[in-house]
């Protein structure tokens, strides 16, 4: 069954399926209800909440006699009304990556960087304190390769170019040296080695975001039809900041180039890019970064969450990345949400540059 989508404004019903769904918005906006109503008018209340807290698309299930289990999401629109989604739970909610599907993750070279940049107060020391250790964190360029029988070969994020001296510049350099062995890490290196094919073999990428420590490698697409997907909200927002010159440090116009490659974008909050892949909108490190949701039949869900969590700390302490970070208050909202999509799967968590969690995955394919 197809995801139904409709706009409801205050008291307004929407027959489906042969079954009245009532939505209500009361308190000038402050709560929201959807009601479910049955066969002779009973109703039930499915969800209450504060509009904070359906401002953006949020799912929760609930048996609906002999309807089964279904999922809604609510989004807010512009006008004032209410966007929901109807769609069965076993269906969309639980969409898995079809058999014979396969995961790997890409060791694409280490940036050794100052911790500031990562975490929230790292390297500042009250003035009374003698001289400290200044502290820098080894960050792992992670990538991902997903074998999905439908497509051929997906990869999330792409590290960096191969020549960063030419690209980043001496300075960059400096600040953020790169351990990298291109027999190792380069990107078609990497990619040949887990077995499953060539980078030539590639059917798509998908992008957490647009900064040159994950998009850099979209050097080895130039000049193909290969689709580049990132959210529209991160196409908008890399373009803008590199051309303006706000932010052209992470953003780099090698790649920020629409004759060189096959752009594609998708919004919204969730967004499922193919079967089993489900993306999900995480601001602020950028305005437009997604983490990736996998259903894997036999590991169960995995979440890459790309520079939503830098490292450990972000994740499991709640401490904000440092000056990688553009809204903070939209990070712990993003934190929030992602926490509970793992707790609710029951998700295995990959960060987007902490070597912990990429050992604690293992060596080899996830099934």
């Amino acid at each position: 069954m197809s995801r139904k989508l409709f706009s409801v404004r205050n008291k307004d019903t929407k027959e489906l399926g042969g079954h009245k769904r009532a939505f209500s918005v009361t308190d000038m906006g402050i709560n929201a209800n959807a009601i479910w109503y049955g066969p002779g008018d009973v109703g039930k209340n499915l969800h209450r909440a504060t509009w904070s807290e359906i401002d953006e698309a949020r799912g929760f299930e609930d048996v609906l006699g002999n309807l089964g289990t279904i999922s809604l999401s609510f989004s807010l629109l512009g006008d004032g009304s209410i966007h929901a989604a109807i769609f069965p739970a076993n269906s969309a909610a639980m969409s898995l990556l079809p058999t014979g599907a396969k995961l790997w993750l890409l060791n694409l070279g280490i940036l050794d960087l100052d911790a500031a940049n990562v975490l929230m107060g790292a390297n500042q020391f009250p003035a009374h304190l003698p001289p400290q250790p200044h502290e820098r964190r080894d960050l792992i360029m992670i990538a991902a390769l997903i074998f999905h029988p439908e497509i051929g070969l997906i990869l999330f994020d792409t590290g960096s170019c191969e020549d960063i001296i030419g690209s980043w510049g001496t300075r960059a350099m400096e600040c953020a040296p790169r351990i990298w062995n291109k027999s190792i890490h380069g990107l078609p290196e990497a990619i040949k080695a887990t077995g499953a094919g060539e980078i030539e073999d590639v059917k798509a990428v998908v992008l957490s975001h647009l900064h040159c420590d994950h998009a850099g490698g979209l050097e080895h697409f130039f000049g193909t039809d290969i689709p580049i997907w990132c959210h529209e909200e991160e196409f908008k927002n890399a373009f803008w900041t590199f051309a303006t010159g706000i932010e052209r440090g992470t953003y780099l116009g090698d790649y920020l180039d629409v004759s060189h490659l096959n752009w594609k974008t998708f919004s919204g909050q969730s967004f499922e890019l193919f079967n089993g892949i489900i993306m999900h909108h995480c601001a602020r490190h950028t305005p437009g970064s997604v983490a990736m949701e996998l259903n894997l039949e036999h590991t169960g869900t995995v979440v890459l969450t790309g520079d939503m969590f830098h490292v450990w700390e972000n994740y499991e302490q709640g401490l904000p990345p440092g000056t990688l970070t553009r809204d903070f208050n939209a990070w712990h909202r993003s934190r929030e949400y992602i926490r509970n999509l793992v707790i609710r799967k029951k998700a295995k968590v990959v960060l987007g540059h902490d070597l912990r969690f990429f050992n604690a995955f293992g060596p080899g394919a996830a099934s």
